[in-house]
């Protein structure tokens, strides 16, 4: 190794970490261990040399307490030291200048970097960099105690590196009023609080350093509350300290206030909300600083003397006097039901408006302040029938019935015996009410009811209903048979029920005298009478007579047949799930078609077209003339579903249903034998069934004709013969 390289050595390497002012002492000895680390770099070279070596130095000091020191050969051939940035300290000025050592003050104004040592032969330049530490310190605070808004001022060392003053909360400061290395000085925030300050420097990760005393804050202190007894809406007064920090007061029932009469250090001025409650007042200052006064304020509670009329009626007004009335914003009545508090309340005087719904009880007066008063029970007026006109009526032509009382202004619902009821009246006063009697009405009472369920009844009321009249009707009748009954405003009835709640859904003629029917399936069998209920739910009952299940009925003309299922071809079916059968089961000593199997949905029972063997040019357009019959024994009910006749045309797609998923919606039960049902034509109709057209010539079918079981899943298990036209 040359001299040149001995003279660049240097073997400290530059200490980059931060030294926090309570770290300095542990700095300091690391410091001084670097300075008593030397090595003989050139020891191999035993010539003696005048060239300047540094070996080594600093390379960290405190500013202001530690001497910069350079260890090496011949230093003192150095003629001045440079420190960063381009501050120069001549030799006159070394504190020591040996061969082997020199000491410098580092001058204020120096600041970390490369160091530059100048000799006669030339720079002699660091190779790590002086890291100078500034130990900044708090010394004190003054005052100790402050208002937001006044200037506090910082003591210490270093204080000009400040960047950021932090109150408690994290509240912070970054303009100064003064900053200096020794003194920083700062307006308390509107929102600081007591507690510690912390200082941070502008470090990429400040410093923090935290006072040792606490700056107290000043914040609003009650005294004295006057009057602590007061009603809402009435100013209050606050003495005590610092009010005029004051940002908002908080009343009982955490009802808030933030706008003040008047404000000054020493006295607050604040008008009591309506809704404040008792309690003590809070003070709130702007950092959120809460202090409590050690009184309570009570709120003024009403007193009532009287209540007038008594008893109130229902809807009308009631006058209250008393004191503090004017507090009341409430009124509940018996049964939970609110009255509404009229205009112009004063102190003395309070009207409400009794709710419609009202009944006997005390009422319940409430004020903003979350008081109550309770008065003492009072009852409500009720209505009084003195007459009705007339005391008899018929429902043909809608009759009025007139009903005189007292406070019948009251009733708002009339109820008639059979429990039919309206709301709807023709007229009405206090001392009258005109109203239609309502159809499906039966002889009996009538029944006021008014605005709080409370019930009156009248006189008993005459009532002719409006009903159709039987004179005649077969005194046996057949399950799948068309009957004809007679008689007078038969044309009335929307629905004809037979026994078992079973409604009629085939008909044949109609009008005022004559109503043809067909016994539905389900109807049950014995005496039992035929329930007429017209549309406006009136009802009358036939007399009595018997149900039967009928037996076969002869063929008329076998010409009219259009299924026999002989097994001849020409009357049988072309396709479908229907067997012929001949066996101990025949009618007729035929074969007959047996459908037996378990199904879900469409499945084709028995068909042909194209008219092949289908008699309508016969019947042509007199389908009034003609019913359809067939024969049938059914095995077992069938469940669900329907058996559903087809006769389809150039002139439409009709169907009869026959099952539950039918009009009638009853089950098909066992026969328990043959049978023969009648199907008036006017029973197929198009939409599948649901239509309200039907065929209005048979001779225009030339389609489709049979039968298919859909829309269900049930077993199907019957037997089925001479499916035909029958005239009647």
């Amino acid at each position: 190794m040359d001299r040149s390289q001995c003279m660049q050595f240097e073997p400290f390497k530059k200490i980059s970490m931060k030294i926090k002012p309570n770290k300095i002492n542990v700095f300091l000895a690391l410091s001084l261990l670097a300075l008593v680390i030397s090595f003989d770099a050139c020891n191999s070279d035993k010539e003696v040399s005048s060239a300047t070596v540094l070996e080594s130095f600093g390379p960290s000091i405190n500013r202001g307490t530690d001497d910069l020191k350079f260890i090496g050969k011949n230093l003192n051939n150095v003629t001045s030291i440079v420190l960063p940035k381009n501050i120069e300290v001549p030799s006159a000025s070394f504190k020591t200048k040996t061969s082997t050592l020199i000491t410098i003050t580092v001058p204020e104004e120096a600041v970390s970097g490369k160091v530059i040592l100048k000799t006669p032969n030339g720079d002699i330049e660091t190779k790590t960099e002086l890291s100078i530490l500034e130990p900044i310190t708090i010394t004190s605070i003054s005052p100790s105690q402050v208002r937001p808004g006044d200037e506090v001022t910082i003591s210490g060392t270093y204080l000009n590196l400040i960047k950021t003053a932090i109150f408690k909360e994290s509240k912070e400061v970054t303009e100064f009023a003064v900053q200096s290395k020794t003194t920083l000085k700062m307006i308390v925030p509107t929102d600081a609080q007591t507690g510690l300050i912390t200082l941070l420097d502008s470090e990429v990760i400040p410093n923090q350093i935290q006072s040792s005393t606490t700056l107290k804050v000043a914040v609003p202190l009650a005294a004295q509350v006057s009057p602590t007894a007061l009603r809402a809406g009435q100013d209050v007064t606050i003495t005590g300290t610092d009010l005029d920090l004051t940002k908002e007061v908080r009343f009982g029932g955490d009802r808030s206030v933030s706008t003040f009469k008047s404000k000054k250090a020493t006295e607050l001025v604040v008008t009591v909300p309506s809704n404040a409650q008792d309690g003590k007042i809070k003070l709130f200052a702007a950092s959120g600083a809460v202090s409590e006064s050690s009184q309570s304020i009570t709120l003024a509670i009403p007193t009532i003397a009287t209540i007038a009329p008594n008893p109130m009626k229902n809807g009308g007004l009631i006058t209250v006097t008393g004191t503090n009335l004017d507090l009341i914003v409430s009124s509940v009545f018996e049964g939970n039901k609110t009255g509404t508090i009229q205009g112009g309340a004063t102190s003395t005087q309070l009207v409400v408006k009794v709710p419609a719904d009202a009944t006997d009880g005390a009422i319940t007066f409430n004020t903003d302040a979350n008081k109550s008063i309770i008065s003492s029970p009072l009852t409500v007026v009720v209505p009084t029938v003195t007459a009705i006109s007339p005391t008899s009526v018929s429902t043909a032509n809608e009759p009025s019935l007139t009903i005189n009382g007292t406070n019948l202004d009251l009733v708002n619902e009339i109820v008639f015996e059979g429990n039919w009821s309206t709301k709807s009246f023709t007229s009405q006063s206090t001392n009258s009410i005109t109203v239609k009697v309502v159809s499906g009405s039966v002889t009996g009472k009538v029944k006021l009811i008014t605005t709080n369920a409370t019930s009156i009844l009248t006189d008993v009321l005459t009532i002719v209903p409006n009903v159709p009249n039987v004179t005649s009707m077969p005194s046996d009748i057949f399950i799948g048979s068309l009957i004809s009954i007679a008689g007078t405003k038969l044309n009335i009835p929307s629905d004809v029920i037979f026994p078992g709640n079973v409604k009629a859904t085939i008909f044949g003629s109609k009008s005022s005298t004559l109503i043809e029917v067909v016994v539905p399936e389900g109807a049950i069998l014995g005496t039992g009478k035929i329930k007429f209920v017209t549309t406006k739910n009136e009802i009358y009952e036939s007399p009595e007579t018997t149900i039967k299940r009928l037996g076969v009925e002869a063929v008329q003309d076998q010409n009219l047949v259009y299924f026999d299922f002989n097994g001849t071809g020409t009357k049988d079916s072309w396709w479908g799930a229907v067997s012929i059968v001949k066996d101990a089961n025949s009618i007729d000593n035929t074969s007959f078609g047996k459908i037996n199997g378990s199904y879900s949905g469409w499945t084709d029972l028995f068909w042909r077209n194209g008219s092949n063997n289908f008699p309508g040019s016969t019947i042509g357009s007199n389908v009034n003339q003609y019913v359809i019959k067939f024969d049938i024994n059914v095995l077992a009910p069938i469940t669900a579903g329907s058996i559903k006749f087809r006769l389809k045309g150039s002139e439409g797609d009709f169907w009869y249903l026959f099952g539950p998923a039918g009009p009638s919606g009853a089950i098909v039960s066992a026969t328990g034998g043959w049978t023969t049902m009648t199907v008036p034509i006017s029973a197929f109709l198009d939409n599948n069934g649901w239509g309200t057209n039907s065929p209005t010539d048979i001779s225009k079918i030339n389609a489709e004709f049979g039968a298919a079981f859909d829309n269900g899943s049930s077993t199907v298990n019957v037997l089925i013969d001479n499916i035909r036209f029958h005239k009647k």
